[in-house]
């Protein structure tokens, strides 16, 4: 409708400025009322071109308002998406969450811990394995060739499959020799990841000191290496 209106607009100048050399000719007798024609004629132009452009200012307001809103849903709808897509990820692989092993001073038996794990992140952790070594040996061994360093000893080893949230399973007591330090690794696999660390563990005037070694942990694509924390105590 607007582009018809346009276009009668144009044609009517077009047809103006073709006949008014003419009109003069035939108006001559009367050149108030050629005046008066002329201006009617400019003053209907002025008025249909404003209105024209009022309808086509209305008209791209509404334009920019339905273009608004269609780009408001569909960011709505990618961080809909996006979110879906990470909870079913999450849900069947795990996503960002990751076991992580940890331990308090036993309270009943002196010189040891009780290990538990529990779930780092917002879902459920999927086909979980553990494994904890007791590295003290090798740690006195001091530098020795690699085909004689002292075995491991291996404390627990267990597939644990799915464990959920606001689940803290004991895995085991670990009994320490305040005498020396203590080394401890301990070996984290599941669906989205694996994580392995190596902490020191020494008796100090205050307690239990824990020292982190060495940690490197890949979940979901996502890296994290470090190592060589001080040592802090441990509750």
């Amino acid at each position: 409708m607007n582009a018809i209106f346009l276009a009668i607009i144009l044609t009517a100048v077009v047809v103006l400025d073709y006949i008014w050399d003419y009109l003069p000719e035939k108006l001559s007798r009367k050149s108030r009322a050629s005046k008066f024609v002329k201006l009617t004629v400019i003053v209907i132009l002025l008025i249909a071109g404003w209105l024209q452009a009022w309808i086509q200012y209305r008209r791209d307001i509404r334009s920019d308002r339905d273009a608004e809103f269609t780009k408001t849903q569909l960011v709505l709808a990618n961080i809909s998406l996006t979110n879906t897509t990470a909870a079913i990820n999450g849900l069947s692989t795990g996503g960002d969450s990751y076991a992580e092993v940890g331990w308090f001073s036993s309270l009943t038996i002196s010189n040891s811990i009780d290990v538990s794990v529990f779930v780092r992140g917002d879902y459920p952790v999927r086909n979980l394995s553990i494994k904890i070594s007791n590295q003290t040996k090798r740690l006195l061994a001091g530098v020795t060739p690699f085909d004689k360093e002292p075995p491991a000893e291996v404390i627990y080893d267990r597939f644990l499959g799915d464990l959920p949230l606001m689940n803290s399973p004991t895995l085991c007591s670990i009994a320490l020799k305040p005498a020396v330090t203590n080394q401890l690794r301990f070996d984290v696999n599941e669906l989205n990841g694996w994580d392995f660390r190596i902490y020191e563990l020494a008796q100090t005037t205050n307690g239990w000191g824990t020292r982190l070694v060495a940690q490197w942990r890949r979940i979901n694509g996502k890296v994290t290496i470090q190592g060589g924390l001080g040592y802090f105590l441990m509750n």
